[in-house]
């Protein structure tokens, strides 16, 4: 278990390998019993305790070499490519609850109109990129063609501010991830429908690749309570992966709910009283 200490006096910390800490990470919720990628991630990424979250890092550490991040292509903006992307992502939910396709069409084809007036000034100022990379995100043996794109269909429509490019501005984290070519069609509909991460690794461990979703808050439980412990920034650990008929694609998921806790900050889990009779959320 990994402790935040604080409140150390200032002669003895300077001289404490400890001093300097901007903040620690902390697993706050695992919910798949026997995930190997969660306890090992997590030490991975307090290897950087030093660094403050929103620093740009890549944050891999070379005493976990288990974890590596693929190195994307950088590729021309493509406008057709684009619009595979934006009207993949705003129709494949559509397709399973509308009685004909041409409906869903017309709501993907929304979507890709909402898409382009919203990014036209970030286009025609050449702040659109691509990279694009070959990679096994669904486990079936064969790789899928990926595209990370800025601005991505989320961040434009749903952000902070109009026409927002992303959260980020790390090279390993800028812009959205898609999916542009697979065997499977479902993999590509349920992945861009699907909230996504917007970064990837691959863990030696067991072969898969995963999703990480850097965040500008706490991490949430996806309908579980999880305990406020001061975290301000979080990583979700997602997995996209073939599941068992009728059920051809699950995810991307949520394995681990990891978050980061500015030094000075933590707030310890208070313990439930003895009279309670309720099972405490992990």
């Amino acid at each position: 278990m990994l402790i935040l200490l604080t409140g150390i006096p200032t002669a003895l910390a300077a001289s404490d390998e400890g001093y300097g800490f901007k903040g620690e990470y902390f697993l706050a919720r695992a919910p798949y019993h026997g995930e190997p990628v969660c306890q090992p991630f997590t030490r991975n990424l307090n290897q950087f305790r030093k660094l403050d979250f929103d620093t740009c890092h890549p944050r891999l550490s070379s005493k976990y070499p288990e974890f590596t991040r693929p190195a994307w292509e950088k590729i021309p903006f493509d406008m057709a490519i684009a619009e595979k992307l934006v009207k993949s992502a705003g129709s494949y939910v559509a397709s399973k609850y509308l009685d004909t396709s041409s409906k869903a069409e017309q709501v993907g084809e929304a979507h890709w109109q909402k898409w382009k007036n919203a990014t036209e000034t970030l286009r025609k100022e050449g702040k659109a990129r691509m990279w694009r990379l070959r990679a096994d995100i669904d486990g079936d043996g064969e790789d899928n063609t990926l595209i990370r794109m800025l601005p991505g269909d989320r961040y434009p429509l749903y952000g902070s501010g109009p026409a927002s490019l992303s959260n980020w501005s790390c090279d390993y984290n800028l812009g959205e991830l898609y999916v542009v070519e697979t065997r499977d069609p479902a993999v590509k509909g349920q992945f861009n429908a699907h909230k996504r991460g917007t970064d990837l690794i691959r863990f030696d461990g067991n072969g898969h690749y995963y999703l990480l979703w850097w965040r500008i808050s706490s991490a949430d439980g996806e309908g579980w309570s999880l305990p406020n412990i001061g975290a301000t920034r979080s990583v979700l650990v997602e997995r996209l992966y073939l599941g068992k008929p009728p059920v051809t694609v699950i995810g991307p998921v949520s394995h681990c709910f990891i978050d980061w806790v500015p030094t000075g900050h933590y707030k310890p889990v208070a313990k439930p009283s003895r009279k309670s009779t309720k099972t405490p959320s992990h």
